[in-house]
């Protein structure tokens, strides 16, 4: 379903059912893959891939709120969720069932910092759980974890996990 005042590219292709909401706009070749959600305002690149089930959030009020934004050549992997106007940079690849939202933080191993609210461009990024400050809790075996996504150079797939972790650590 695409609602009026919404674009879409040349060449993009939305499986059936997909919903594409007003004031959003899907680039040149895209893919909106079935069960995605894009919505009111998100801005999404040209040759993006939003795999199967992906929610890209979108904003109608405040104004003054800033629209979700994939930029091109982005692959979001099954599952993903991209809210509250996060920025996902070009060429970069999101591991499935990633949730990137301004409050969850990015350690990019890049560029050796951590942000909030967006990805870099040429990142391979994916979900990890990082220790809390909550610490040790009744409710908690070991201590308590919060999300975080790590993100790593695109073309770097020969990471070790055990360096990943060191890394983290």
């Amino acid at each position: 379903m695409i609602r009026r005042g919404a674009h879409v590219g040349s060449d993009a292709i939305l499986m059936s059912p997909s919903f594409v909401n007003s004031g959003a706009h899907v680039g040149d070749g895209t893919l909106v893959d079935s069960c995605d959600t894009v919505g009111s305002c998100a801005q999404v690149g040209t040759d993006v891939k939003l795999g199967a089930n992906t929610l890209v959030g979108g904003v109608l009020e405040p104004v003054e709120d800033a629209p979700v934004v994939i930029e091109e050549g982005v692959s979001l992997g099954a599952g993903c969720r991209v809210t509250s106007g996060f920025v996902v940079g070009h060429d970069s690849v999101v591991g499935e069932n990633t949730l990137l939202t301004p409050r969850i933080p990015v350690y990019d191993l890049v560029d050796e910092e951590i942000i909030y609210g967006r990805l870099p461009p040429e990142r391979r990024a994916f979900t990890r759980f990082v220790e809390s400050s909550v610490g040790d809790h009744d409710l908690f075996d070991g201590g308590a974890y919060k999300p975080a996504v790590v993100a790593t150079d695109v073309e770097d797939r020969t990471l070790e996990a055990t360096e990943r972790e060191a890394a983290l650590r």
